[in-house]
């Protein structure tokens, strides 16, 4: 498999943004939810698994997680 790199032009969202817009996401969601116990995390599957694991790792309240499998259009 080759490396994704040799597909890009450019890199328009530096991953240490993306990573830090994660951890701030993160900290309002715990902010949002902290006297809730019904926050679900919905991921549309296949594009969306690793963004929601990052995230996951941020939230600091309990959470359940749901996956959902879509189809193109």
């Amino acid at each position: 498999m080759r490396d994704y790199h040799e597909f890009l032009e450019e890199i328009l969202v530096p991953a240490e943004d993306v990573q830090r817009r994660v951890k701030e996401l993160g900290a309002e969601i715990s902010q949002d939810f902290k006297n809730s116990d019904r926050l679900v995390l919905i991921c549309i599957l296949r594009g969306g698994v690793m963004f929601l694991s990052d995230l996951m790792r941020e939230i600091t309240v309990p959470h359940a997680v749901e996956f959902m499998a879509v189809s193109s259009y």
